[in-house]
Formats: C-alpha cells, sequence, structure tokens
C-alpha cells in the first residue's frame, strides 16, 4: 500500500520503467528522424489505464504510476517526433506465461498477489484495532501485550479493550497449525505497524523503537499457510477471467504477435494497443468537469478544520486559495514551501481575519514529511491538505528536427527531475497524510495557459495522466485503511490546448473555478463505514478546472 512504501522502492520502480523508458526514446529518435522513419512501441500496462481514464492496482501505486506514464508518453511525443517517428503503446492484462505462473519454483504473480492481500488484511486490522486501543491512553500496556506477540495471551488478558478482544477472536480462526493463527505479525509486518502508527502521530519514535526491540517474531517459517495463499491466488485468478470477455488470457506468443501487428501498423501514432482477451475495467474514474460550486452547506463543514496548503511554484494560486478557506472560518491554516523568499512573499499576503483562526508560514526546504510533523505538533491534527508543485515546468524541447541539435532537448537528467518535483512530490505528502485519520488529500498539478509552450502543455497533461493513477489507486486504497482518508485530484490543464484561458476574464474565472475545486475536495468525504457506495464515489476523481 501507498502508506508502506519506501521513497527508495517508488524511486527504483520510476528509474526502471519511466527514466529509462524516455532516456532509450532520447537515445535512438535522433537516428530515426535522420533516418526519415523509425517505429517505437512502449510497453504498457493494462493498470496504465486509457486516456482519461485511470484504472486503480491496489498495492502498487508506483507500477501503475509507471505505466500510466509510459502510454501518456506516446500520447503526447507522437505529434513531437513525427512525421519521421511513428510512437504507440502496448498495454497488456496478465499475461498467462512463466512470469504469471512462476518459474524455477519461485511464486509467480497471483501467488504473490495471494500472499500481498493477506500480509494487507492482517496489517489493516491490527492497525485498526490499536488506533481504537491507543485512544485516551499511554499505550504502556497495550503495546507490551501486543508486542509479546500471542494471540492466546491477548485472548486471555482479562483487561484487553474491546477493539483488541475482537481483533484476537478473529485472527484465532484460522488453520490452528498456521503461525499466522497463533500469532498477530511477522517481523515485517510489525516493523510496516509501527511504521505507520508513528508516521501518522500515533506513537512517537522512541516508543515505537521500543515496541521493536521487544517483539517477539513468530517461528521462522512461513507466516500463512500455503494452502490459504493458494486459496487466495485461485480467488484472484478466478476474478481477473471473469473479467475478460474471452475468459483466456493471451500468453506470451499471442502477446508477441500484437506486437508484431502492432510495429506494422503504418498510419497509427499516439495510440495505446489492448491484447489483453478483453478485460474489462473492474474499478476505473475517469477525470471530469467540475460542474458546480460547492454548496453552503458543503462549504460550512470547512469550519474549525486545520488545513495546509504546500506550494512554492503556484504563488498566486495558493494566495487564492488561502484568502478561500480563511473565508470559510478554518480553525488554521498553514503554509509549507520550499524557499523562505517564497514563504515571505506568501506571509505578506495573507493575514488571518480575526482572533479565532491562526495563519501560518513555513519554509520546510525538501524537509516535507518534518513540516507536516511539525503542523500536526502545533495544531494537534491535519484535517485537509493541498499539495501543489514545488517547481514549474521545464521548457525544453522535447525533440528536435532531424539534423538540428539535440543539445537542448530535455535530458535524462531533467526528465528524472520533473518525476521527482511533479509526481514523488505529491507521494510524500500523500503517503504521510493518508496515515492521518480522515483526512482529506488534495493534489493539484502543474497550470497551464494558452500561453504556455506546446511543450509545457504536453508535458502537463503527460504529469496529470500519470498522478491520476497514483489517485485512484490511494482511493482504494483509502477505503481499506483504517484511517479513511480521502484523495482527489484537481487538474489545471485542460484537454486540448484551445481551450486553455486566453484572455484576463478567462484567467479571473478559472481562478475562481480553481479555488472551488479545492475547497469542494477538502469538505469531508463520507467514510466507507457510513457508505461504501458513496465513500467510493468521493475518492480519486480527476477534476478538471
Amino acid at each position: 500500500m501507498v502508506v508502506d512504501m519506501t521513497l527508495e522502492a517508488w524511486n527504483h520502480t520510476l528509474e526502471a520503467n519511466l527514466t529509462s523508458n524516455w532516456s532509450l526514446i532520447r537515445k535512438f529518435a535522433p537516428r530515426m528522424k535522420q533516418q526519415g522513419a523509425g517505429r517505437i512501441l512502449n510497453v504498457s500496462s493494462y493498470f496504465g489505464g486509457e486516456k482519461y481514464l485511470a484504472v486503480a492496482y491496489p498495492n502498487r501505486a508506483d507500477y501503475s504510476v509507471s505505466k500510466a506514464g509510459q502510454r501518456a508518453l506516446a500520447e503526447i511525443l507522437s505529434r513531437h517526433l513525427g512525421p519521421e517517428i511513428q510512437i504507440n503503446a502496448m498495454a497488456p492484462g496478465p499475461v498467462d506465461g512463466a512470469r504469471l505462473r512462476g518459474l524455477g519454483g519461485a511464486p509467480g504473480l497471483f501467488a504473490r498477489r495471494g500472499r500481498l492481500i493477506l500480509e494487507n488484511k492482517r496489517l489493516n486490522r491490527v492497525h485498526e484495532a490499536l488506533l481504537a486501543s491507543l485512544e485516551g491512553t499511554d499505550g504502556g500496556e497495550i503495546l507490551q501485550r501486543l508486542a509479546a506477540n500471542v494471540v492466546e495471551g491477548l485472548a486471555a488478558w482479562d483487561g484487553a479493550p474491546e477493539a483488541l478482544r475482537r481483533l484476537a477472536a478473529q485472527v484465532g480462526e484460522g488453520r490452528p497449525e498456521a503461525a499466522a493463527t497463533r500469532y498477530l505479525l511477522s517481523r515485517p509486518l510489525a516493523e510496516k505497524l509501527i511504521n505507520r502508527l508513528v508516521g501518522g502521530g500515533a506513537l512517537d519514535a522512541a516508543q515505537g523503537g521500543h515496541f521493536l526491540e521487544v517483539f517477539t517474531p513468530p517461528p521462522e517459517g512461513d507466516f500463512f499457510d500455503a494452502r490459504d495463499i493458494e486459496r487466495t491466488a485461485q480467488k484472484i485468478e478466478v476474478g481477473i477471467l471473469d473479467r475478460l470477455h474471452l475468459h483466456r488470457m493471451p500468453t506470451d506468443e499471442q502477446v508477441a504477435l500484437s506486437t508484431v501487428f502492432s510495429l506494422a501498423d503504418e498510419i497509427v501514432s499516439g495510440e495505446t494497443f489492448h491484447p489483453s482477451g478483453g478485460l474489462k475495467f473492474d474499478r476505473s474514474v475517469t477525470e471530469g468537469e467540475m460542474l458546480l460550486r460547492p454548496g453552503a452547506e458543503d462549504l460550512q463543514q470547512l469550519a474549525g478544520r486545520h488545513v495546509v496548503l504546500i506550494g512554492e511554484a503556484l504563488r498566486d494560486e495558493l494566495v487564492a486559495i488561502a484568502h478561500g478557506l480563511l473565508e470559510q472560518s478554518v480553525g488554521s491554516l498553514t503554509l509549507l514551501t520550499k524557499s523562505a523568499e517564497t514563504a515571505e512573499a506568501l506571509r505578506a499576503c495573507i493575514e488571518a481575519p480575526g482572533p479565532g483562526t491562526v495563519v501560518g508560514v513555513q519554509a520546510v526546504g525538501e524537509e516535507l514529511e518534518a513540516g507536516l510533523d511539525a503542523v500536526r505538533g502545533q495544531t494537534g491534527r491535519i484535517d485537509a491538505v493541498v499539495s501543489t508543485p514545488f517547481a514549474r515546468l521545464p521548457m525544453n524541447p522535447l525533440a528536435a528536427e532531424a539534423g538540428e541539435s539535440w543539445d537542448r532537448v530535455l535530458s535524462r537528467d531533467a526528465f528524472a527531475r520533473l518525476l521527482d518535483e511533479q509526481l514523488t512530490h505529491h507521494f510524500r505528502v500523500a503517503r504521510k497524510c493518508a496515515l492521518m485519520p480522515r483526512c482529506q488529500i488534495v493534489l493539484v498539478t502543474p497550470e497551464t495557459s494558452r500561453a504556455s509552450t506546446r511543450e509545457e502543455f504536453a508535458l502537463a497533461l503527460f504529469i496529470k495522466n500519470s498522478l491520476h493513477a497514483f489517485t485512484v489507486t490511494l482511493g482504494v486504497e483509502g477505503e481499506r485503511l483504517p484511517t479513511e482518508p480521502a484523495v482527489n485530484q484537481v487538474q489545471l490543464t485542460r484537454r486540448a490546448h484551445a481551450e486553455e484561458p486566453s484572455n484576463d476574464q478567462e484567467m479571473a474565472e478559472e481562478m475562481e473555478r480553481i479555488v472551488q475545486a479545492v475547497m469542494l475536495c477538502c469538505v469531508p468525504a463520507v467514510s466507507p463505514s457510513q457508505s461504501r457506495y458513496l465513500a467510493r464515489i468521493f475518492r480519486g476523481n480527476a477534476v478538471t478546472v
């Protein structure tokens, strides 16, 4: 899950699937342009989505973002690399081959996913029970009992909080011989649990460190019974086959043949092929327009809430959003910037409307997580966070004409920096805030206008499509987390360049829509415990202004 993913793992996937993709294209495109012909096929995935549509891939947000990026690259580069070069994307679903079934004793994809699902179910159950039990206590005895890690001992504890009693009863119903029935957590799950509790502020670092020091791990060996893993894997496979119109997965050979056919087509560029056996979308979200502004009843729910705005590049937008929120009598408003210069400029533009609202501006440099921890320490909680980029989009061209120099074309390092500033930035904010109870997370994409260059607009489309894969995936994961966060995306780039505002009046109208969209996404979303149906509707959306 996003909240358990390390920054290193996230960066590794984006480096392997996206940065390397751009680097390879940049190396070969000049020669293709020079020779007057070339074909590029990006290998994306079903989980990379389609134009204007994102597909959730719980537990692998990094993968879905990277694959959505590979698809979006094909779409945006087709105009820049043409007419000499065709570039398309291939997006297969599950492929019935060695990777799926396993090879040389290694587990296949379904088995790995089955184990991961069991691990996350256990982790979420323990996390939920512990949050309920720690509330209003110092947690000393509870953590001591939990560190012993014996289900039977927890069930026999007369003073156990009700949430832990229910947890012990649920866990104890499994196979008697399985370690997962006799013990609450494996060592890796215990470490993830503590990272969640410390990251979300339920425990301090010293408490978390002590817990891991005294934690009693289960005996060595598989934590979950192999039969339970296999049963879960079979459920995954049956679910996949049920969503295939052809009721069979393509083989490696069939996907290879589709690749040949795709490369042989001489008149297609910027498109995505789906050799998936007719895979149906189980859970998908399309981007949509903000048609109506939030009503007075919605906005009243912002009163007294503690809101954080993060950003550097979009100063005018941050000021407008801040004024809009202050008009709703939020309890506190804190702005986190990268530089002291921007902090000082924003501080001069934003003042508290009265004694009932606390306004603060802090420069945090690269220390986003520490900055959020400091705000939570000052205000007691964070109810909503609005994440905007620290940096603007690069101005470099994305290709050069045949025979021209590629020295100014966006370099590999500049592309990697773009991913860090426009995608990883939001990952870090959302990963942290999703651990804070009922936090509303609003991710804002780069701003463009009619004055934006063709290259800026193309990169903005690339970012908003890639980010939506993250937003929709965390939206689904948020329904399963005990903290019940809600994440949505506000897009400042429209589908077509001609639709962008072109004069002062239209710019002012767009600014008003931006403020309204952000405030709408800050309104508390329905929780899954209240209505699973409504909870799904109000999570993972991409709202275009």
